[in-house]
């Protein structure tokens, strides 16, 4: 009964933590070979290019164009599916197959973008022989490339990369409040060098409020742990500790003495591990408060004191 009670606690929670993500992408009901509603692409090479290397949403272990099926098929974080861009996006389709750069973009639709909002994300690129860049961009006006002005991460993967390894990145979008805006992932690398890229993958793309998570450890727990935060009592800035033994879908909630939620700090699915996440109560008043981490099969709550 407990672990029945557990998991309509979960979803119930799950349904409306979704509904607070201006963005939330799994690719999981978008058919592969397409792109998510809403979702676009461009290609902005100076010449035409194969559709199946741009950015497409595939099933984790189908084959990619033009990439070497014995070595490295299609890879997911969570689910089935996924998209991904290849280094084919960087040749010639109607002049014989010649190299150049790449230039292939996959656009967001765009929101409204609050003070308190970051986009988190997972993506994995290079292997052992090839290196791999993405950049992440913002636009301000419309969701076109050219529009695309202000550059807020770059990630590099070097020879030598374990190839299908997700790894999640996030970045504060803070600077564009008030304003709305696209989030663009673009591709280009230069194929005139030598093991100059191979495949980018991206999985579970969630914009919402700011949320300082960290994997402070890659050892992986035995069980489920919520720890005290520390320091107790605080002003205005606590850490909390939790431990996810296996992958799962994790929603971690701050609420006053009423029950009332007053901040979200995880919802989203976690790898196993140890975690850590800071919590800036500087919008509360003082007073005690709880926090409950929930999953499909745990459920544990504590207390906290916010003294000003």
């Amino acid at each position: 009964m407990k672990k029945i009670l557990t998991a309509v606690v979960f979803f119930l929670l799950m349904g409306s933590g979704f509904s607070q993500y201006k963005v939330a992408q799994n690719f999981e009901t978008t058919s592969p070979g397409s792109l998510p509603s809403g979702w676009t692409r461009y290609n902005r090479a100076a010449f035409n290019i194969y559709s199946t290397s741009n950015w497409t949403v595939r099933d984790s272990g189908s084959t990619i164009y033009q990439v070497n099926p014995t070595h490295f098929l299609a890879k997911c974080r969570s689910g089935k599916r996924s998209i991904a861009v290849s280094y084919y996006s960087g040749f010639d389709s109607t002049g014989n197959n010649i190299v150049h750069n790449s230039n292939a973009w996959f656009v967001s639709p765009r929101f409204a973008c609050a003070s308190n909002d970051s986009i988190s994300f997972y993506a994995t690129g290079g292997s052992q022989q090839y290196y791999d860049s993405l950049q992440v961009w913002v636009n301000t006006s419309n969701t076109l490339p050219e529009n695309f002005t202000v550059r807020i991460g770059t990630i590099y993967w070097p020879e030598g990369s374990q190839y299908g390894k997700f790894v999640r990145y996030r970045y504060s979008l803070s600077q564009f409040a008030g304003q709305t805006i696209a989030i663009g992932f673009k591709y280009n690398m230069d194929l005139n060098f030598p093991n100059s890229g191979l495949l980018v993958q991206l999985d579970d793309i969630y914009v919402g409020p700011s949320v300082g998570i960290q994997n402070i450890s890659a050892d992986v727990p035995s069980s489920y742990k919520l720890s005290q935060n520390y320091p107790n009592p605080f002003n205005p800035v606590t850490n909390i500790a939790f431990d996810i033994p296996k992958n799962t879908f994790a929603i971690l909630k701050v609420y006053d003495m009423l029950g009332r939620e007053v901040e979200t700090l995880v919802n989203e699915k976690l790898d196993a591990g140890y975690y850590r996440v800071d919590f800036n109560a500087s919008n509360l008043s003082s007073g005690t408060y709880f926090y409950s981490l929930v999953t499909s099969d745990f459920v544990q709550t504590r207390k906290l004191t916010v003294v000003k």
